[in-house]
């Protein structure tokens, strides 16, 4: 799926298959940048999700809300 920020320039110079060939390149350059940066997103996550301390989070949850998380099955 592309997206509207990332079309393919026009190419209003180009006609019948030239212009179908640049368009069909464009596409194909912008997809393969989407696939780049969803591979970049999905990296930074599994690094948060890797350093994330959740029985330290948990401990501040519980202080907060004054709820024993422990009793319910939670990390703490």
């Amino acid at each position: 799926m592309r997206s509207s920020l990332h079309r393919a320039p026009p190419f209003p110079r180009l006609a019948g298959p030239g212009r179908r060939l640049a368009r069909a390149a464009g596409r194909l350059a912008t997809d393969s940048g989407e696939e780049r940066r969803r591979a970049r997103i999905d990296r930074v996550i599994r690094a948060t999700l890797a350093t994330l301390d959740l029985a330290a989070s948990n401990r501040r949850l519980a202080s907060r809300i004054e709820i024993d998380l422990g009793a319910f099955g939670w990390t703490t």
